[in-house]
């Protein structure tokens, strides 16, 4: 009787690792992170979606703007890693074919600092085609008690009736990244996600983008 199955709209999620993170980067990226913290007016710089917010500090939106090596290099990380993946990895799984050369463009960049159950609620990121998120400082991270864990979910998910025939989009409604140090996670803006509650001996410390893909 069974005929065909159609998997529909998958949605890919990117991560990559800035090899020698700690060696190269860390400690710089770090402290200069700090040391804008320092200058803040207010805990949530950007002014917002401040209700979603809570016990963190959010810059404004254009730490790339910077000078400073350490965030230079990160930048261009970002760069390196946004044109690796329009050109490779996206074409690589068949979701896209560029007809012409691209060019990513960030036009967003902040850092978030959190703990003591500092956290950021379910959100997605308008106008943006591809956001990431970038672990800076984040070794104390668990998903053993989702300590300070990016989750993702399924957006179709919240329009369910959740009766027995749509118990498998419980198991398969959301996805946790590896909060590692060094990881850049890429994806796209209208994914919802959200950083839950984190407590440590070190501050857990983020650096988020939103980009645009352009045609040169």
């Amino acid at each position: 009787m069974h005929k065909d199955t159609a998997t529909l709209w998958p949605t890919y999620i990117f991560t990559y690792e800035y090899k020698d993170f700690q060696s190269d980067l860390k400690d710089e990226l770090v402290a200069e992170i700090y040391k804008q913290a320092e200058k803040q007016r207010k805990d949530i710089n950007s002014g917002v979606a401040e209700s979603l917010k809570s016990n963190l500090k959010e810059s404004h939106f254009s730490f790339f703007n910077s000078h400073k090596e350490p965030i230079v290099k990160l930048k261009q990380f970002f760069i390196d890693s946004l044109n690796n993946m329009i050109s490779v990895e996206l074409p690589k799984v068949d979701a896209w074919k560029p007809t012409r050369e691209l060019e990513p463009k960030i036009f967003d960049s902040w850092y978030h600092i959190a703990n003591n159950g500092g956290f950021h609620d379910v959100h997605l990121h308008s106008r943006t085609s591809w956001a990431g998120i970038f672990y800076v400082q984040s070794d104390e991270c668990t998903f053993e008690g989702l300590n300070g864990i990016n989750n993702f979910f399924n957006f179709d998910t919240n329009n369910n009736i959740l009766d027995a025939g749509a118990e498998w989009t419980e198991r398969l409604g959301h996805f946790r990244a590896e909060p590692k140090e060094g990881n850049l996670i890429l994806f796209p803006g209208w994914v919802p996600h959200n950083a839950t509650p984190y407590k440590g001996n070190q501050d857990r410390i983020v650096v988020s983008v939103n980009t645009q893909i352009l045609y040169k």
